[in-house]
């Protein structure tokens, strides 16, 4: 019985480590939380950044989930959207 070959992008994700899944899945899920929290609200990208005192362009890498949160950064948002958005 032929085993089926692996796909190049199941050979290249085999070889991440899982505590790199798990930042990514964990900058996702942030992502994700925030964006949801700008629609229930009916904030845009530039009303959050104004309420954050932060810039549209960071606003713009927290719901693409390419920002390296830190602390401070997730309370500021937390306050503005009123809601948890990181465990």
């Amino acid at each position: 019985m032929r085993r089926k070959k692996k796909s190049i992008f199941d050979e290249i994700e085999s070889r991440v480590p899982q505590h790199v899944k798990d930042e990514i899945q964990k900058s996702f899920s942030i992502a994700d939380a925030i964006y949801q929290g700008m629609l229930s609200q009916n904030l845009t990208s530039a009303q959050l950044a104004k309420k954050t005192d932060s810039t549209e362009s960071e606003v713009a890498q927290w719901i693409s989930g390419a920002h390296k949160f830190d602390e401070e950064t997730i309370a500021r948002i937390e306050k503005v959207l009123e809601k948890k958005i990181s465990t």
